[in-house]
């Protein structure tokens, strides 16, 4: 039968476990912060956001980034808040990629502004993929309806 003494083993695999747990809460801690300091998020509201996320990806994590775009389009503090923790995966996306292309889209639809923040915080629009839903879903409706002449060349192939 295999076990583990009170030898060296039992404590390195301790120290590996507690050494896992603390890296996993150092960053989640950093995002806490964020919330609090940036956003005005209550601790309470910080960690309920948080805890939305169920794997964090620190990889790509520039929040100030979103946080810049958000604030260009004429999202104030309030509208941005409500974003981040109804989709708190945004402040993991890849801002130049995945974003502002989507957003560029309504734009070009002729959403700015409020409207534009109204649509982003009310709707999973960002959370969509641009290839797979966004174009595709735009395809079908200028098929399907004759508004085709309103939407932009640009954003349909």
């Amino acid at each position: 039968m295999f076990r583990i003494s009170c030898n060296g083993a039992q404590k390195h695999l301790f120290s590996c476990l507690y050494s896992t747990v603390a890296a996993a809460a150092a960053p989640a801690n950093v995002l806490m912060e964020f919330l609090v300091n940036s956003l005005d998020f209550s601790t309470k509201e910080a960690i309920s956001t948080r805890d939305k996320l169920t794997r964090l990806r620190y990889r790509h994590y520039d929040p100030h980034v979103l946080l810049h775009l958000l604030d260009e389009m004429g999202m104030n503090k309030s509208q941005i808040k409500t974003l981040v923790s109804s989709s708190p995966q945004l402040l993991f996306c890849r801002v130049d990629e995945n974003l502002k292309p989507k957003i560029k889209i309504l734009q070009q639809l002729g959403l700015s502004g409020s409207q534009l923040a109204t649509f982003l915080t009310k709707s999973s629009f960002l959370r969509r993929g641009l290839h797979t839903v966004v174009e595709p879903n735009l395809v079908y409706l200028r098929d399907l309806l004759p508004i085709h002449d309103h939407l932009p060349i640009s954003l349909i192939k």
